[in-house]
């Protein structure tokens, strides 16, 4: 559990190259699948907060299958979400922003106003973080969402 909370420390101070080695140290000594997939999460969202998509979808669709088997969706909705920002990244932005409007919409419905903030904010990161959404002179933005969103 250390490694994970060591890993939101630097996560939340915007230190995702920090924030990446202490999930993955978590994923490897978790005895429990359900604990794991927090740090998994948590580790695509550094991943992607850092600009790095390769792999993610995998992991992301491993995630939301053990939500949906399992009845995790306090992980599997953010994996859904994060899955949305990753086929952005890909270039299949009409994909991508349908998941994450979704997302954004059940978030609102259920009055989880926070997460719906969060969600739209994030939207616009991504969008403009993804290849297509990039213009000239445009970097990557600084995450803006907490990894237990």
């Amino acid at each position: 559990m250390g490694c994970t909370f060591m890993g939101y420390g630097h996560l939340v101070s915007g230190d995702m190259k920090a924030a990446i080695p202490c999930y993955e140290e978590a994923i490897r000594v978790s005895a429990d699948p359900w604990y794991s997939q927090f740090p998994k999460l948590a580790l695509c969202y550094a991943h992607i907060a850092h600009g790095e998509y390769q792999g993610l979808q995998e992991t992301l669709e491993s995630i939301i299958s053990f939500s949906e088997e399992r009845g995790a969706e306090y992980a599997g909705t953010p994996g859904k979400f994060m899955l949305g920002a990753v086929q952005v990244a890909q270039g299949q932005l009409g994909r991508g922003m349908k998941v994450i409007e979704e997302i954004a919409d059940s978030w609102l419905q259920s009055g989880n106003r926070w997460r719906y903030t969060q969600t739209q904010l994030s939207s616009v990161e991504f969008m403009h973080s993804s290849p297509r959404g990039r213009g000239k002179g445009n970097s990557p933005p600084s995450s803006g969402m907490s990894a237990s969103s």
